[in-house]
């Protein structure tokens, strides 16, 4: 599931930042005597021979060879996070119907559409109550924008939304300017329903 292959991103993530520092940590208690930058100080240690004078002083070869090795990590940690990220960007279930931010861009355009329309003057009070909510869809699907990445069960659940957005998209289109009172209970229980999938969602992300 993409939820562990971020865990092992993370922790390669962490494992270059520790890596950095030590070699942040080595470029100061070496390079205390002179002005050069940490990338040129790299520069200069790979660019010359053992044994040959440094602006500091000599290079022993356990510094040379610390050095070495702290590319080295720097260079396969970079590759793994490379290689992870690429990673978890191919594995999209073949079963998704909506992927990365694509339910983010349905409900917007179903929040801009809801805007233009109108209601009765019974309803009008619940007509922004729902208004709202939409919104509060939208914000929350403008953050979680990794549709399609799980299992089998979380990607049901994931259809299901994109299902319940797909009706709610059409209730909006096919609506008069002046929504009828029918169609405001219509987009009050597929927002319920909307809301409560996206719960669950998050829930099964989590566990």
């Amino acid at each position: 599931m993409k939820k562990e292959n971020s865990k092992k991103t993370i922790i390669f993530s962490i494992l270059l930042t520790i890596d950095f520092v030590i070699g942040i940590i080595g470029y100061y208690k070496m390079n205390f005597n002179s002005s050069l930058l940490f990338v040129e100080w790299i520069r200069k240690i790979f660019s010359i021979p053992y044994g040959k004078e440094f602006s500091v002083g000599i290079f022993d070869r356990g510094e040379r060879l610390f050095w070495y090795v702290w590319i080295f990590t720097m260079a396969i940690l970079v590759t793994i996070i490379e290689h992870e990220l690429q990673n978890n960007k191919s594995k999209i279930n073949k079963k998704a119907i909506l992927k990365n931010e694509a339910p983010y861009l349905k409900i917007f355009y179903i929040y801009e559409k809801s805007k233009t329309k109108k209601s009765n003057n019974s309803s009008s009070k619940k007509w922004r109550e729902l208004l709202y909510r939409i919104k509060m869809i939208e914000e929350q699907l403008s953050v979680e924008k990794d549709f399609g990445y799980g299992d089998d069960k979380l990607t049901d659940c994931e259809n299901e939304i994109s299902y319940l957005l797909d009706n709610l998209e059409v209730v909006i289109d096919k609506s008069n300017n002046v929504l009828a009172d029918d169609d405001i209970e219509k987009i009050d229980s597929l927002i319920e329903k909307i809301k409560i999938k996206l719960e669950l969602r998050k829930k099964m992300m989590i566990h």
